[in-house]
């Protein structure tokens, strides 16, 4: 029993023994293969960091006409081009063709007002008794038939009086459409440029968030061959799991199909300063909104000169022409030339002239609340930008010492036998990564803000209103 008992221990020391071997080769292939990721990895950073960032062409998504600053463009918008740009110039020239074609012919219509009238009535009266009735006017014998034309002339409602404030009227009108059309494409374009920028954008960070999730996998790698072949806690392993959860929602598509970012290198950053007092003086001079009060304001000046008294007035001269066949007797033909004059006996066109003069002065303050609005929203942006100015010279000169560091450790890194934390180095390159990320997002910003100051200029490119200056 002795010698059963000492074979059967002396058996189980050698599969223990066989065993643990076997779990540390394991252990060591896991661990050799998750150190030659790390490795490639840092070899592949290290070779971005001396290659330009360049989040992947934006120079050709926003075109040649664009004013770079930095590494992200911010577009010249009022020369921005689209791929419909063609079709949309021949329909908005036809468009505007048909609109001049129209007013020109209101002001035909309004210039060959003549003010001449033409009437004509016919006549045949019978009595009970049968014999003809009496003329009521010419105070004539008894008639059968009788014909009346009359030409008559108002002269205060023909183009000679009312031609030069109609047309006016008109030519108003066709502004007031333009400017109407011009704000719907402004619009239009605004929109576009918004989800231009954010493709951009999130093209460009989603480059960092697959360099990022790559980190991410390396350690939750690191930690699950800690876990399977060390008693290690969980705790660390949940954090990260978590934090890829996170970054894979945040990706439009899988990591995999996101293209590779070609450079990570910032070496060139610009503050963006704009010129207030002449924004302000474009936004004053050109905003559609306060443009369409200016058109109102003076259409309504217009209808205040037509609602006067002397347009209410009816003065016309006319030429009648009447025949009678009188019973009893010969023909009798006569020509009445006279004039007619109608005054209206009540205050209606003082009212509808005092409304319309309330109007005006309505007019005119909202024209002066609006303008203060804009300048609100206006001064609140530049200072939006200032902020985001200051923001990327401090991430800017934050990235430029992470980098310095990197740098100067991955030399030292090269130095040593190959024993140190690779987690720990591969944590510096992830704070590298999330300081260009928030650089991005402050560039997304500061292209948002400027694309809403785009809003309130039609006519005025705002790149031609901005000063780029580097930071050192």
């Amino acid at each position: 029993m002795g010698l059963i008992g000492m074979s059967c221990k002396k058996y189980s020391i050698i599969l223990i023994t066989c065993f643990c071997r076997i779990c540390v080769l394991g252990q060591t292939d896991d661990r050799d293969r998750l150190l030659e990721d790390y490795d490639r990895q840092f070899h592949l950073l290290d070779s971005l960091m001396q290659v330009p960032f360049d989040p992947h062409a934006s120079e050709a998504l926003f075109g040649t006409d664009d004013f770079s600053v930095g590494q992200l463009s911010v577009f010249h918008v009022a020369q921005g081009t689209r791929q419909d740009g063609t079709v949309g110039a021949e329909r908005n020239a036809a468009l505007e063709d048909l609109m001049n074609r129209k007013t020109e012919a209101e002001i035909a219509s309004v210039k060959g007002g003549t003010g001449l009238q033409f009437s004509g009535t016919y006549a045949y009266r019978s009595s009970a008794d049968g014999t003809s009735g009496l003329d009521e006017e010419g105070n004539f014998s008894r008639f059968n038939h009788r014909f009346q034309s009359e030409i008559s002339w108002n002269i205060l409602h023909s183009s000679l009086v009312q031609a030069k404030q109609k047309v006016a009227a008109c030519r108003i009108g066709l502004e007031q459409a333009r400017v109407e059309h011009k704000s719907d494409r402004l619009s239009e374009y605004i929109d576009w440029l918004t989800a231009r920028n954010e493709q951009t954008y999130r093209r460009a960070v989603e480059c960092i968030y697959a360099l990022r999730l790559k980190h991410l996998y390396l350690l939750e790698q690191t930690e699950q061959v800690l876990l399977e072949h060390q008693p290690a806690g969980s705790d660390r392993l949940l954090e990260i799991m978590n934090e890829i959860f996170v970054l894979e929602q945040k990706l439009s598509s899988s990591p995999s199909s996101v293209a590779s970012v070609d450079g990570l290198a910032y070496n060139r950053m610009d503050t963006v300063r704009i010129q207030t007092d002449q924004l302000l003086e474009a936004v004053n001079a050109g905003n559609y909104g306060l443009v369409k009060l200016d058109l109102d304001h003076r259409l309504l000046g217009i209808k205040v000169k037509q609602a006067s008294f002397l347009t209410s007035l009816d003065v016309s001269p006319f030429l009648k022409y009447s025949a009678y066949q009188v019973t009893g007797g010969r023909n009798k033909y006569t020509i009445d030339v006279g004039l007619t004059l109608r005054v209206p006996l009540s205050f209606e066109v003082s009212r509808t002239r005092k409304m319309l003069k309330l109007e005006q002065k309505i007019c005119e303050m909202n024209r002066v609340l609006s303008y203060q609005s804009l300048e609100n929203e206006i001064l609140q942006d530049v200072r939006n930008l200032s902020g985001c100015n200051g923001r990327l010279c401090q991430e800017y000169g934050r990235l430029l010492r992470i980098r310095r560091l990197l740098e100067t450790r991955s030399d030292a890194y090269s130095r040593m036998e190959g024993i140190y934390s690779r987690p720990a180095r591969i944590k510096e390159y992830t704070l590298y990564l999330a300081c260009l990320e928030e650089i991005l997002r402050l560039k997304y910003e500061q292209n948002t803000a400027l694309i809403h100051l785009q809003g309130y200029l039609p006519d005025v490119a705002i790149g031609s209103l901005l000063e780029y200056l580097p930071v050192s």
